[in-house]
């Protein structure tokens, strides 16, 4: 609730401020990543960046889930 957040109304808004950022770079860097493998197709083949990769991915998607859900 909203007077749980702090004392001010802004408390709330400076909270939603950041979380919008925060989840804002996560997607651009997914994106960044996504982009940079179509470019450097010989990077993505090796198995050893491909795993360092979907690892990689799958840890940006989980903190994304966690910052939708507020946690």
């Amino acid at each position: 609730r909203l007077d749980q957040l702090g004392e001010y109304p802004q408390d709330y808004n400076i909270y939603k401020l950041e979380m919008f950022r925060a989840n804002l770079h996560l997607h651009k860097l997914t994106q960044t990543t996504y982009k940079y493998l179509i470019k450097n197709s010989d990077v993505y083949n090796c198995l050893e960046s491909r795993a360092t990769v979907k690892a990689t991915v799958k840890e940006l998607k989980k903190h994304l889930r966690h910052l939708k859900n507020g946690s």
